[in-house]
């Protein structure tokens, strides 16, 4: 007997369902030893969540600022795919911390780095252009205001 898995993948205006079937082999000399292949790594442990579906959810919900109830909607009226939106929220939640060490080596900067790029500035090119027209204190190396702050303990598994 064949154990199988289910992902989700989406593949633009399609939703589809991968299955991967993990063969289930027994030991034939009677020692009753049985073996399972294992699952290929996942985005998320123990999760339904593929990398193309998570960057659909992250972009839809915050650059296309599409709330929660109206991705389940779309999920359920275009794909016939029930995903409520708790799970979503778990899931953006779960990859805020995996990203967290990305938006740190960003947004951290040290003092040598802040002299750096403060020296950056005066020298003439394109990236000083963007950021004398940014005026935003991030393109000089500080965290902004509004960033959120995740701790591991509000991660749900």
């Amino acid at each position: 007997m064949d154990r199988g898995s289910r992902e989700l993948e989406y593949v633009p205006a399609k939703l589809i369902v991968r299955q991967t079937v993990r063969p289930k082999f027994a030991c034939r000399c009677g020692c009753g030893g049985v073996v399972v292949a294992p699952l290929p790594p996942r985005l998320l442990p123990q999760s339904k969540l593929v990398v193309g579906l998570a960057v659909h959810l992250l972009l839809r919900r915050f650059d296309d600022h599409v709330p929660y109830y109206t991705l389940e909607r779309i999920f359920r009226e275009r794909h016939d795919v029930v995903i409520p939106r708790q799970q979503m929220v778990q899931w953006v939640e779960r990859i805020a911390f995996l990203l967290q060490p990305l938006y740190r080596l960003m947004f951290d900067v040290r003092g040598d780095e802040k002299e750096w790029a403060q020296s950056r500035r005066t020298e003439c090119s394109p990236l000083t252009a963007y950021e004398r027209t940014a005026s935003s204190p991030r393109f000089i190396g500080q965290e902004p205001k509004h960033a959120p702050r995740l701790s591991r303990n509000r991660i749900r598994h």
